[in-house]
């Protein structure tokens, strides 16, 4: 994506608000995304998707109202092409599959989606 092209945009879905912080500063670093809205919680995260259109949704996998997975299942019954990519403190392979079978396309583990975050949205799109 060249400079003059639309920037991504992206949800970042995470109950803790430094997570939050911490992926906007990342995000918003890049010439090629804008973080366009924030949630903490899978009611706030679909409401938002029920009335903007984004490209990317980071959503983490624990939330305090619903699973990351529920909430992935319920974006995609929206009929959206959002991509989601779920990040989880949690990198174990059962999550993975959950995640990735309730429709999220990339899963990552926090500790790595910090360092690789805007290749792993780039690649989410690509796909």
């Amino acid at each position: 994506m060249d400079s003059s092209s639309k920037k991504l945009r992206i949800l970042i879905v995470d109950d803790h608000a430094m997570m939050r912080d911490s992926l906007r500063l990342i995000l918003n670093d890049m010439a090629d995304m804008a973080v366009a809205e924030e949630a903490g919680t899978g009611a706030q995260t679909l409401e938002l998707c029920r009335k903007q259109s984004f490209d990317v949704i980071l959503l983490d996998h624990r939330l305090p109202d619903m699973t990351g997975q529920e909430v992935a299942r319920r974006i995609k019954e929206l009929g959206t092409k959002t991509k989601i990519v779920a990040i989880s403190m949690n990198d174990d392979e059962r999550v993975r599959q959950e995640m990735l079978s309730a429709g999220a396309d990339i899963f990552a583990a926090k500790t790595d989606a910090l360092k690789m975050l805007p290749d792993l949205i780039r690649k989410s799109i690509s796909d």
